[in-house]
């Protein structure tokens, strides 16, 4: 199949010092190693947290959403499991609140 944009051309084959240089850059570009790592590089495109699908990013501390949360569950003691995801869902709806009012400030 030919590309309309580039005349066909026929391909030789590459050198040894072309496939030197391919592996070499091929052993640098590993990307992230760590777990820290690759959270961070997993955010790379957000430009915001709003549409994300987790409660927290990267740069979020947990403790202050368990906070939250916690604070939710005490003030309105769910008795059931569809009370209870109710308390959560408020709680993520928080949090995310408060982040949006972040990036307007």
């Amino acid at each position: 199949m030919s590309n309309s944009t580039t005349p066909d051309k026929p391909k030789r084959p590459l050198s040894e010092k072309q496939l030197a240089a391919r592996r070499l850059n091929a052993r640098k570009s590993t990307g992230p190693r760590t777990p820290q790592g690759k959270a961070r590089s997993s955010q790379n495109a957000r430009k915001h947290g709003f549409f994300t699908q987790t409660a927290l990013l990267f740069y979020e501390a947990p403790e202050d959403f368990v906070a939250l949360r916690d604070s939710y569950i005490d003030e309105y003691q769910p008795q059931s499991p569809t009370e209870m995801h109710c308390v959560m869902e408020m709680a993520n709806a928080q949090f995310r609140l408060r982040r949006v009012r972040g990036m307007e400030a």
